[in-house]
């Protein structure tokens, strides 16, 4: 009925469009997981500038431990945080840095909602 009003609707993912991610152990520092039989290995990085950064040869992907500090910078509307005042240095544009770091702080929530869904 929704669809012949021309409202779309959300199918539910079936289990063969996306990979089974199983936990293989936990601790504070790392955590280890199997996505479609390969294990992977998460380490918690203190630099955001290391988020989403993955290491080959020991298959460890490194996301950043506090990404409660994105959240905050999203809902600010508008006004700079202090992650935009560190580019005035470097950057002549004000409001392409503001939405520069909007988008970064973005990525990193939705990263943490693909990883652990």
């Amino acid at each position: 009925m929704l669809r012949a009003l021309g409202i779309s609707v959300i199918e539910p993912y079936s289990e063969h469009e996306h990979p089974q991610i199983f936990v293989t152990y936990v601790n504070a520092v790392t955590l280890d997981i199997k996505i479609e039989g390969r294990r992977v290995k998460i380490e918690w990085a203190d630099d955001l500038r290391a988020h989403l950064d993955f290491d080959e040869d020991t298959r460890t992907l490194f996301l950043f431990k506090y990404p409660s500090i994105c959240a905050p910078n999203l809902l600010q509307g508008g006004s700079r945080s202090i992650f935009d005042r560190l580019w005035d240095n470097y950057q002549l544009n004000v409001e392409s840095v503001a939405q520069k770091s909007f988008a970064f702080y973005h990525e990193v929530l939705l990263s943490y909602r693909i990883v652990f869904g």
